[in-house]
């Protein structure tokens, strides 16, 4: 049974790599079928409460790796309903599963979570928090040899510091960025960001 959430690539491809998991565990088939079905349909409510129940069930199961991975989808599954409740939501699930992937040793998982809690503190407003996690997140693929999450991520800390008005950190940020994208041979963003970093010069002249 091959279930697509449309997430972003590196979510996509842990779920899916669980998913392969809990389609061959009975238990999970009619839970599995209502969540297929409801994406089927597009019922944003029915998808929210097959997720749910997808990780309640992993949970008392003790599939943590599983629970886990369908926390950390509800978690975008929230962060993209762009409401203030859903908001609210969305960081009360992923600090639930950040939490349990702390625990049973998920890195991939960690990573994910950060960045997507570093998104959620800086649509909420919380730089403090949106900085701790980029910080975080860019640190765990760092270790996990991502580069071009490591890229991106450096990309966002150093918009993030330019927002913030401490310029010479920004620049900073925005040359590592630069230089991760050429040892990426990722041209178009590498210029994106050093287009970035001479607006940010003109601004302080």
């Amino acid at each position: 049974m091959m279930i697509a959430l449309d997430l972003p690539i590196e979510q996509e491809l842990c779920w899916q790599t669980h998913m392969h998991n809990l389609c061959a565990n009975p238990a999970y088939q009619t839970i599995l079928n209502d969540l297929k079905n409801a994406l089927k349909n597009k019922i944003l409510s029915a998808i929210e409460w097959s997720l749910l129940d997808l990780q309640n069930l992993c949970f008392s199961l003790h599939d943590y790796d599983g629970c886990v991975c369908v926390a950390t989808t509800r978690c975008q599954y929230y962060y993209l309903n762009d409401t203030p409740s859903a908001m609210f939501q969305a960081r009360d699930i992923g600090i639930f599963a950040l939490s349990l992937a702390q625990q049973v040793g998920l890195l991939e998982y960690e990573a994910i979570l950060y960045e997507q809690l570093a998104l959620i503190a800086l649509h909420e407003g919380r730089s403090k928090d949106a900085h701790d996690h980029l910080l975080d997140a860019m640190a765990l693929c760092e270790d996990l040899n991502k580069p071009y999450q490591s890229a991106q991520l450096t990309r966002w800390y150093a918009e993030h510091l330019a927002a913030l008005g401490a310029a010479q950190e920004a620049q900073q940020a925005y040359q590592i960025a630069i230089n991760k994208y050429a040892a990426l041979n990722a041209w178009s963003l590498h210029q994106q960001c050093q287009q970035d970093l001479q607006q940010l010069y003109t601004q302080r002249i």
